[in-house]
C-alpha cells in the first residue's frame, strides 16, 4: 500500500507570486481567487437573461468585488456571499412581483426575501463594523 504524500500548504503558498485576481479573491493563491470568483459568478441570477445583459450583471458582479477591496481570502468569502445574498434577495422580490402570482406564491417569495435581507445586513454589519461612538443615522431634518 503506497501512502500519497500530502503536499504542505506552504509548498502551494511559497512559490507563488501575487495573482492578478488577488484584488478580487483577497489570496495571493491563483487557484483560490479563481474557485471564489467562480463560485460568485455561478449566484448571478442571469440564465434567461439576453447575452448582452448577462454580460452586464458580470461586470456588475465583478465591480463589485473589486470595490469591496477584501484584504484576505475571509474578507473575499464575504464580499462573495454578500453578492450571492443580494442576488437571491432580488430574485425573490422578482418572483413575488412576478404577473399571475398567486397569493401565497408572493407570500413565499417575500418571506424568503426577507429572511435573505436580514442576512445581508449581518453580513455587512460583520464586514464593515460601525465606529465606536456611531449612534446611527439621523432621519431628521
Amino acid at each position: 500500500m503506497t501512502k500519497m504524500k500530502d503536499p504542505s500548504i506552504m509548498s502551494l503558498v511559497k512559490d507563488q507570486k501575487v495573482d492578478p485576481f488577488q484584488f478580487l479573491g483577497g489570496s495571493i493563491v491563483g487557484a483560490w481567487n479563481e474557485t471564489l470568483l467562480n463560485q460568485t459568478m455561478m449566484s448571478v441570477w442571469a440564465r434567461n437573461s439576453p447575452p448582452e445583459t448577462q454580460d452586464q450583471h458580470f461586470d456588475a458582479t465583478l465591480a463589485a468585488m473589486a470595490g469591496m477591496e477584501p484584504r484576505d481570502e475571509l474578507e473575499a468569502m464575504m464580499n462573495a456571499q454578500l453578492i450571492a445574498s443580494h442576488n437571491a434577495t432580488m430574485e425573490f422580490y422578482r418572483r413575488a412581483n412576478q404577473t399571475g402570482q398567486n397569493f401565497e406564491g408572493a407570500c413565499a417569495a417575500l418571506n424568503q426575501a426577507t429572511k435573505l435581507s436580514r442576512n445581508f445586513a449581518r453580513l455587512v454589519e460583520v464586514r464593515w463594523p460601525a465606529p465606536i461612538g456611531w449612534s446611527g443615522f439621523s432621519l431628521s431634518a
